[in-house]
C-alpha cells in the first residue's frame, strides 16, 4: 500500500526554535505561532498543531511514544515557514533500506540539532541517535551527497522506488533547501491527497502533480520572506 510522503526544508535553527522548544515546552505555542506567521487563521491552526508536537514530545520523553511523532508534527510545522514537497509512496528511508550503503548515512537523528538551552538542559529529552521509520532528517550538509547519489549510482534504484514524480518532487526539495540552508525533515501522513487532508499549510503544498513543483516562493503570508 504506498503512503504519502512529503520533504520539508527547515534550517537548523528553525527546527530548534520552532520544533523542538515547543516539543519540550508547550506553553511556548502561541508566542511562536504569532511569530512564525502573520495570518491569523494560520496562527490559530500552527497553535493546535503545536498542541498535538507538545503532547507528542511529552509521550517522547517519558517512554510512552515515539519520536517519531515529533518529527511527523515538526514536519508540519515547517510546512508553515517554507515550501514543501509530496511524493506518493516512497522516501529516502525506503531507498535507504534498499541501499543503506549509498542512502543509509543520509538520514540523521534529530540530536544532530538538538542543542542545550541556557541552563544546560537538553530541550527534548527523548531525542537521541534514534531514527524511526519513516521519520528522517538530512542536515543541510548532507544534501550534497544525496543529490549526487540520486544522480549517480543510486539513479536507477531512485527511479525504480521513487517513481518519476517522487524524484521530481525530492530533487525539487533539495534544491530550494540548498538555496535557503536547510535540511530536509521527511514524513508521512501530513498530507493524504487521496482524502483532502493536510494537517500542514495548503498554500505551501509543491508536487510535480500540482505543477508546482519548481514554485520556490514561500505563502505563509503572502510575501516570500525567504
Amino acid at each position: 500500500m504506498s503512503i504519502d510522503v512529503t520533504f520539508h526544508p527547515i534550517r537548523d535553527g528553525e527546527l530548534r526554535y520552532y520544533v523542538l522548544d515547543i516539543g519540550a515546552d508547550g506553553g511556548l505555542a502561541t508566542t511562536r505561532a504569532i511569530e512564525a506567521v502573520e495570518d491569523d487563521a494560520k496562527q490559530d491552526a500552527l497553535i493546535g498543531l503545536y498542541e498535538a508536537l507538545a503532547a507528542a514530545g511529552a509521550d517522547a520523553a517519558s517512554g510512552a511514544g515515539s519520536i517519531a511523532m515529533v518529527v511527523h508534527y515538526g514536519a508540519a510545522v515547517a510546512g508553515y515557514l517554507h515550501p514543501y514537497w509530496y511524493a506518493r509512496g516512497a522516501g529516502v528511508w525506503h531507498l535507504a533500506e534498499d541501499d543503506p550503503e549509498l542512502f543509509g548515512g543520509l538520514l540523521a537523528p534529530l540530536a544532530a540539532v538538538a542543542s542545550e538551552d541556557e541552563d544546560g538542559a537538553p530541550l527534548v529529552a527523548a531525542v537521541d541517535g534514534e531514527i524511526p521509520f519513516g521519520a528522517g532528517y538530512i542536515p543541510h550538509d548532507r544534501l550534497d551527497a544525496l543529490e549526487d547519489a540520486l544522480d549517480g549510482d543510486g539513479a536507477d534504484l531512485a527511479e525504480a522506488v521513487l517513481g518519476s514524480d517522487g524524484l521530481t518532487a525530492l530533487l525539487a526539495a533539495i534544491r530550494y533547501a540548498s538555496l535557503h540552508s536547510c535540511g530536509l525533515l521527511e514524513t508521512a501522513d501530513v498530507v493524504a491527497l487521496s482524502e483532502e487532508e493536510n494537517i500542514s499549510d495548503p498554500a505551501n503544498l509543491r508536487a510535480p502533480h500540482l505543477d508546482n513543483a519548481e514554485d520556490f516562493a514561500n505563502a505563509r503570508t503572502g510575501l516570500r520572506r525567504h
